[in-house]
């Protein structure tokens, strides 16, 4: 299935990077009385917001050893870390700023974030629905419920979760992929077939929409417009072998076999090119396949 690694990756790491406090709100708002605590971390802020994120960690270390009560501080050395990859420190510091300052949405969000990638998918979860009690308006949280709930193959939750983001953002393309994969693992294949469809017309460009809306238009029985989805997605991205092999595949199960060489030879050449020497064996063989057919025909 497509969504295994195309789809089901959490947007907050795909594409839209951590979801981190704005820093205009942050130098606004007092977090410490002790001025000296209160110069760091503000020196911390503006290091963070150059991306000069060693420097900015260093800074809210030095307000913290002053005034060990500035959750927000902890918070944002939780990002430092998240962003380096070290995800397990980044949850003992996002669990600091919860302990002392529960109502953090984007620390819950971040933790979930954080506990995503080590593989704690449950706590991830909990984390993320915290995170939307509190802040009920966050897009990105409710996709990535959608995410975990995907991995544990809990459907109807993950579709209910998806629709919620399409809800606050309903140009959200990589909730709707998620939506339409979901929809299509309950065997809803025509809701399916039309989130798919939704995609298309918002990025024409995502051929991965294009290749999936082609199979399941394929599965229904509705060939034309499953080689139409094809075509396009070789039009949007001619150097996608996946687009050429599904259309040459249709075409050959069509009875098509002349006009399924072409495309199949396509898939072989890019698959070539990318040193996939077991799809090119795989391709050589089903297109030798075809020619003894043709042959066999005359």
């Amino acid at each position: 299935m497509v969504f295994t690694t195309l789809l089901f990756t959490p947007l907050a790491e795909a594409k839209s990077g951590i979801s981190l406090p704005r820093t205009k709100q942050l130098i606004q708002g007092v977090y410490t009385q002790d001025l000296e605590a209160a110069g760091y971390f503000q020196q911390g802020v503006s290091r963070y917001s150059e991306g000069n994120l060693a420097a900015a960690f260093l800074a809210f270390q030095k307000a913290v050893e002053i005034d060990p009560s500035i959750a927000m501080a902890y918070h944002y050395m939780g990002n430092v870390l998240l962003k380096n990859g070290r995800d397990a420190e980044a949850i003992a510091e996002y669990s600091r700023a919860i302990q002392l300052d529960p109502s953090l949405a984007e620390a819950h969000y971040n933790l979930g974030i954080a506990l995503y990638r080590q593989g704690r998918v449950d706590d991830a979860i909990v984390a993320y629905r915290r995170s939307v009690e509190i802040n009920p308006r966050n897009p990105n949280a409710y996709y990535n419920i959608g995410v975990a709930l995907s991995d544990r193959k809990q459907f109807n939750d993950a579709i209910a979760a998806y629709q919620q983001a399409i809800n606050l953002n309903p140009r959200n393309t990589n909730a709707l992929l998620n939506l339409a994969t979901a929809l299509e693992q309950q065997g809803n294949i025509d809701a399916a077939i039309e989130t798919y469809q939704r995609v298309t017309e918002l990025d024409p460009k995502l051929v991965t929409a294009q290749n999936s809306l082609g199979n399941l238009l394929a599965r229904q029985d509705r060939p034309a417009e499953a080689i139409a989805a094809y075509n396009e997605a070789i039009r949007r991205q001619p150097k996608d072998p996946i687009a050429y092999y599904n259309l040459g595949m249709l075409l050959y199960q069509e009875g098509k076999l002349e006009e399924a060489l072409s495309p199949l030879r396509e898939a072989r050449e890019i698959y070539e090119d990318q040193g996939n020497n077991s799809q090119v064996a795989e391709l050589t063989e089903l297109i030798n396949r075809i020619k003894q057919r043709i042959e066999a025909q005359k």
